[in-house]
């Protein structure tokens, strides 16, 4: 338990570090990984070698472009060969991810990568004010849950309560109101719901802040969730693969990244650096040496930021989490728009919940469950929201009203596409 906190303590130093020092010492600690997967891993072994890279002779990480982006079918074919020789396989700890794109994997970490991966989610809390005698409450997957205590929490330190995400967002509002946290954790989409289903007078507390993750966090649920518990919302990012990879500080003017802990490159479709705009998100992670990723594309997409945020930490920012790729629309005339282009029917008046899925290029569904303020309206207003933001090509939408709208445990999304 306490080589998290040690870990942080070393992180958190790096917060207000020289950026050149911060790009110094990620360039060492990847030519150790990149050493380390070389000698102690059969796919980079060979995968090196194959593309003539000697990591020993690495002079920049910009020379990591030499080398192939990994893929999840790739993680799949050569599972055994990805793990490292140095680590017994049935002593690793095995993370699932949710298989939102239709790949589930188990991706594989030491207690090493395990304490790290801690480090970096309590480094986000804390420079958002997190104490460790706050109580939080976290909304996760059921698998996460452990319902025993440990011993410390009964001094008072480091008291978490996870609630299921398959609750019904009513129970989840009645156990959050019971036991008062100091720090929520939640999906967006679920907040937002209590916000639009519970009575905001009931509310028998108020958090100190509020943290988003594991969905796109809209404006209008962030303005909705904010104003209902009266306080900040903090968005962080990550993946089951890399845990935390950035997250928003109180300035609200992008995400700063944890580019000590991880190479985080933004690629064109052809594979090519982008310098400003939207890119596609390669990571590769320089601290799990048990199972290592390298130039892994996670399957999302984030628009890049120049400017330094005014809070003054030495982390880069991205402007924004443009979405998963494999949610991308593409219009009948070829163009490609970002799911945040019509996924904007938060603000439609007489939707509870929503699902948009786009079936055929010209063809996109739309599942909605009613609330009170329903009307014959509501469907022109979800039709011709989607119209604009498909930039008013020729679109057939259907709107179909049902009663429940089936969810995981994973990662919960709005927009799907079955268009490849």
């Amino acid at each position: 338990m306490l080589k998290p906190f040690i870990l942080l303590h070393k992180l958190k130093r790096n917060i207000y570090r020289d950026p050149l020092e911060i790009k110094a010492n990620q360039f060492k600690s990847l030519k150790r990984l990149l050493i380390h997967a070389y000698n102690n891993t059969g796919y980079y072994k060979k995968l090196f070698d194959e593309c003539g890279f000697n990591p020993n002779l690495l002079h920049d990480v910009s020379e990591l472009a030499k080398l192939p982006i990994l893929k999840k079918s790739d993680i799949q074919s050569n599972y055994d060969s990805l793990i490292s020789r140095t680590h017994n396989k049935r002593n690793l700890i095995v993370h699932n991810t949710s298989g939102s794109t239709g790949i589930p994997l188990q991706i594989l970490v030491d207690n090493e990568t395990e304490a790290y991966n801690r480090a970096l989610k309590y480094r986000a809390f804390t420079e958002n004010g997190f104490s460790f005698r706050d109580i939080v409450v976290e909304v996760t997957s059921p698998e996460h849950i452990n319902y025993g205590k440990f011993w410390f929490q009964k001094f008072g330190i480091f008291r978490r309560h996870k609630l299921s995400i398959l609750d019904e967002h009513n129970t989840l509002f009645e156990n959050i109101n019971k036991i008062k946290p100091d720090i929520i954790e939640c999906y967006p989409s679920v907040l937002n719901l209590i916000t639009m289903d519970c009575n905001r007078k009931d509310l028998t507390f108020r958090p100190k802040v509020i943290f988003t993750t594991a969905e796109l966090l809209s404006l209008t649920w962030r303005k909705n969730i904010s104003e209902f518990f009266e306080c900040d919302v903090r968005d962080v990012y990550g993946s089951a693969e890399f845990y935390r990879l950035a997250w928003e500080c109180e300035k609200h003017e992008g995400y700063h990244l944890d580019i000590d802990a991880h190479v985080i490159e933004f690629l064109d479709n052809d594979n090519n650096p982008v310098s400003e705009g939207e890119g596609y998100i390669v990571v590769t992670g320089l601290y799990n040496y048990a199972f290592p990723l390298i130039r892994y594309k996670i399957g999302d997409a984030a628009k890049l930021k120049k400017a330094k945020c005014s809070c003054g930490r030495s982390l880069p920012l991205i402007d924004s989490i443009q979405g998963r790729l494999d949610d991308y629309i593409k219009l009948p005339s070829g163009k490609t728009i970002s799911p945040r282009k019509i996924n904007l029917l938060d603000s439609v008046k007489g939707i509870k919940e929503y699902k948009t899925i786009q079936l055929k290029k010209d063809f996109i569904k739309v599942q909605i469950i009613k609330n009170k303020d329903f009307n014959e309206k509501t469907i022109d207003s979800i039709k011709e929201q989607i119209l604009i933001g498909c930039l008013g090509e020729a679109i057939k939408i259907e709107v179909e009203i049902v009663n429940h709208i089936e969810k995981n445990a994973g990662k919960i999304r709005t927009v799907y596409s079955f268009v490849k």
